[in-house]
């Protein structure tokens, strides 16, 4: 199965123009289309143009601009460049779902291996407190014992 390219289903959050994979008839340009569209920090994608009218409304190159899908303010940063908190957000989806499984197989494997531990841990605690149990009520018999001698008045020899 061939892996999808990641990118080939995004678009800008503001006027829905398509990211066009390299190589396709709508790819206008040779360069990294991901290099062309900017992540605003609220998450939404926006396109050349868009970030472009953005940062020009905004009058001034150090100022945030707020995000013209939903307001929030903040910097934009080419998607290529996008934070590594994010960078699992533009993989192929067939990779992603290989280590989440992996990783779910090692911690199922993992918490099988403490309830296993923990099994043990507690036929060993019923065993103790079946031995202990034994031993309460051979107390018990023996102080019920010293009870009726001493009630005789028997006396213990030295």
């Amino acid at each position: 199965m061939q892996a999808t390219d990641p990118l080939a289903h995004l678009a800008c959050s503001s006027c829905r123009r398509p990211l066009s994979p390299p190589g396709t008839a709508s790819s206008s340009t040779s360069l990294n289309p991901a290099s062309l569209f900017s992540l605003a920090p609220c998450g939404h994608i926006l396109c050349g143009p868009c970030t472009n009218a953005l940062v020009t409304a905004t009058h001034s190159p150090d100022a945030a601009p707020l995000c013209p899908v939903c307001g929030v303010q903040g910097h934009l940063v080419p998607l290529d460049q996008a934070p590594s908190s994010v960078q699992h957000c533009f993989r192929p989806l067939p990779d992603l779902a290989h280590e989440l499984g992996t990783a779910a197989g090692w911690q199922t494997a993992h918490l099988a291996e403490q309830l296993d531990f923990f099994k043990a841990k507690c036929a060993e605690q019923k065993s103790t407190l079946a031995r202990c149990g034994v031993e309460l009520k051979k107390l018990k018999a023996l102080k019920q014992c010293a009870r009726v001698v001493l009630c005789m008045g028997i006396r213990p020899e030295h």
